[in-house]
């Protein structure tokens, strides 16, 4: 029954798909997307640095404090973002990646 003639009975076999579409993305991409606290954690720094900056203009109330409380909390997430990002040592990741890759023949 599903025997293969020569096959060590001992031995099981599975088969997978290995056909994926293609993208834009090169190796390097993919093996540094694969570490997701990273991916995560700069794009978050990203979206950060790129959100527009509340209007500084006095609120209705005369005060203009709206802007400040945000801006502080701003760059207290994005010490917090870069102390991680240290912590996992993610600016050596792609250093570590290439020299990987390179051994094992990449270019």
């Amino acid at each position: 029954m599903g025997e293969i003639e020569g096959f060590p009975m001992g031995i099981h076999s599975l088969q997978v798909e290995q056909e994926i579409e293609g993208d834009d993305m090169t190796v390097l991409q993919h093996i540094l997307a694969c570490d997701v606290e990273r991916t995560a954690l700069l794009k978050e720094m990203e979206e950060i640095i790129n959100e527009p900056e509340a209007s500084e203009a006095p609120s209705k109330k005369g005060k203009g404090k709206g802007a400040a409380p945000k801006k502080s909390a701003k760059t207290a997430r994005l010490a917090e973002i870069s102390a991680r990002l240290e912590a996992i040592q993610a600016p050596d990741q792609e250093v570590k990646a290439v020299e990987i890759l390179t051994g094992i023949g990449f270019s």
